[in-house]
């Protein structure tokens, strides 16, 4: 249900997490890089409360905080929100204000195993009329050792229909 738009949020996130860590060197001391990169959103879902298809349009941004200590283990810290986004019910035309924030954590001695990484997002939709507002929230979190395997794996997808 909820999987397609916040599947491809939690992706690009760890593949911009991802595109940082390739640059990560170990240091003398500890560094912190920081950057910022946004990306268009269009991406479709189907109201949890109604069942009727969605397309959320607007700009997703993302804030990396990357930070390497003395003995070369690396620190993400992201965050992601949508701005400007609203929500378009494609069945009754009704228009939803959408909120978001989401943070990534991930912890590395590289952009290679072993590593953990962490998840929570939510997004609340207002309705601009006496429709239902609803809200989502997805919490995931993955461990990888050293073999590159998944030893911990958790993903949790919870949403709530709000008068």
């Amino acid at each position: 249900m909820l999987r397609r738009p916040l599947t491809v949020l939690v992706a690009a996130a760890m593949m911009a997490v991802m595109l940082v860590g390739a640059a990560a060197v170990a240091m003398a001391q500890a560094t912190t890089t920081r950057i910022v990169d946004t990306f268009p959103i269009e991406e479709y879902l189907n109201n949890p409360c109604t069942g009727e298809r969605i397309l959320i349009t607007g700009e997703g941004r993302f804030v990396i905080n990357e930070t390497t200590d003395a003995n070369g283990r690396v620190h993400y810290a992201t965050a992601s929100t949508w701005a400007n986004t609203t929500a378009e019910n494609l069945e009754t035309g009704e228009i939803y204000r959408v909120q978001t924030q989401g943070n990534l954590e991930q912890n590395s001695y590289s952009d290679t195993p072993p590593y953990t990484a962490s998840l929570v997002y939510y997004a609340r939709f207002v309705s601009t009329d006496s429709t239902d507002n609803f809200y989502i929230r997805l919490q995931a979190h993955d461990t990888i050792n050293a073999n590159g395997e998944s030893t911990v794996a958790t993903y949790v997808e919870y949403a709530e229909c709000r008068g």
